[in-house]
């Protein structure tokens, strides 16, 4: 089963403008910092009955004079922002791997997918380069195990320390048959480049 990392087409489309920070203040709650800064990584306890009012808006990449809003964009590492359509797509199908927390962008109905589901790295065919002190640091070669992964759509590593957002075949080609535009689905796993 082929995967990919999502990565965004800066170039092209603007990103949301939200960070754990605005997050936490808004929902009134700084006694929940450490659990909404680890909703893009470790954190797999669900947010949705703790959540409430969230509000940002898109804006482009420095550098860039990209205009167009996303339908689907990854936010922060293992979080994805979906529009409303592209949620309406995707809402029941994604149910299994994470929740869809709401945020309002100028009016619309945007959703931060909180991805709560990790695949299964091939150990065989990944390799990672320890620092100076013998702790794994950088992720050199990257598969997942193909059995593990042939029917999550979408998923997170710890072995690469949740710094992507990962999908397989069949989500890509959702993707594409819908017609969604925002992400890039990068073939080299364990590629740190930038759109």
């Amino acid at each position: 089963m082929k995967a990919y990392k999502l990565v965004n087409d800066y170039g092209s489309y603007q990103i949301l403008q939200l960070d754990t920070i605005t997050i936490v203040e808004q929902l009134g709650r700084p006694d929940l910092i450490r659990q909404i800064k680890r909703l893009t990584s470790t954190g797999n306890k669900p947010l949705i009955d703790i959540w409430g009012d969230v509000k940002s808006n898109f804006a482009p990449v420095e550098g860039t004079q990209s205009i167009k809003v996303p339908d689907i964009s990854v936010w922060k590492g293992t979080g994805l922002v979906f529009s409303g359509r592209a949620h309406a797509y995707f809402k029941l199908m994604l149910e299994p791997f994470g929740e869809f927390l709401p945020v309002e962008v100028e009016g619309h109905n945007f959703y931060l997918f909180h991805l709560m589901t990790e695949g299964k790295a091939d150990l065989d065919n990944s390799a990672r380069e320890d620092d100076d002190f013998g702790e794994p640091m950088t992720v050199t070669a990257l598969k997942f195990d193909d059995i593990d992964i042939k029917n999550k759509l979408l998923f997170k590593s710890e072995y690469e320390f949740y710094q992507s957002t990962f999908c397989n075949q069949k989500f890509r080609e959702l993707y594409q048959e819908y017609e969604l535009e925002g992400l890039v689905f990068e073939t080299d796993l364990a590629s740190m480049g930038w759109r």
